[in-house]
């Protein structure tokens, strides 16, 4: 069951720490092909506008995976689910925090979700990554 498991190390991007990111991700990735069979190493760009075309390959995997369970994939046969928008935020956990404080909501209670279904005119819009 293990070795059925696909796994994702995402690292890289334009930030000071980049290059460590970039090295601890190749040893992590390698690290994990000893025990699976599926390892993809997503390096992101150095250039910040660049990262949208890793963040489409890495919707379009996982999107590729969803449609592996039946029910997602009747669900978007049936057009009740559009396919998965990637969007790339910089500091994202702090502009989320900031907006579910904004309406209401105390630090304490909150916990980022893995998904989040958005509207257009949602926190992340328009903000430089």
């Amino acid at each position: 069951m293990c070795n059925q498991l696909r796994i994702a190390v995402v690292c890289g991007g334009s930030s000071a720490e980049a290059e460590v990111s970039r090295v601890s991700g190749r040893g992590v990735a390698q690290a994990l092909t000893a025990t699976f069979s599926n390892v993809l190493l997503l390096e992101l760009a150095a250039v910040p506008g660049e990262q949208g075309v890793l963040a489409a390959r890495l919707a379009a995997a996982a999107e590729t995976e969803l449609c592996r369970n039946y029910h997602y994939a009747h669900a978007r046969n049936l057009g009740q689910l559009q396919p998965l928008r990637p969007v790339c935020v910089r500091n994202g956990a702090a502009a989320y925090y900031a907006m579910r404080m904004s309406m209401g909501a105390r630090m304490g209670t909150l916990k980022i979700p893995a998904l989040h279904a958005a509207r257009a005119d949602h926190w992340w819009h328009d903000k430089p990554y």
